[in-house]
């Protein structure tokens, strides 16, 4: 497969029938769903304060993940 200077795939091999055969939903507040979610925030930590309308704390101030929040004009 070959991707743009974003990363983003030019062209899929395979058809979507074919990639959805291959598709696993996972439903939220089973077990296999736990799991999932521990290893995401083992890896990337928990941020949903970030998009939910909070106050910033000075804590996370020079993380990376500030950078996609919305600043208020006042």
């Amino acid at each position: 497969m070959s991707y743009d200077k974003n990363r983003n795939p030019l062209k899929c091999d395979t058809s979507f029938e074919e990639r959805l055969e291959n598709y696993k939903t996972i439903y939220a507040y089973t077990k296999e769903h736990d799991k999932l979610t521990e290893e995401f925030v083992k890896k990337h930590g928990r941020a949903w304060w970030m998009f939910s309308g909070t106050q910033p704390s000075p804590k996370y101030k020079d993380q990376w993940i500030e950078q996609f929040r919305v600043q208020e004009e006042r």
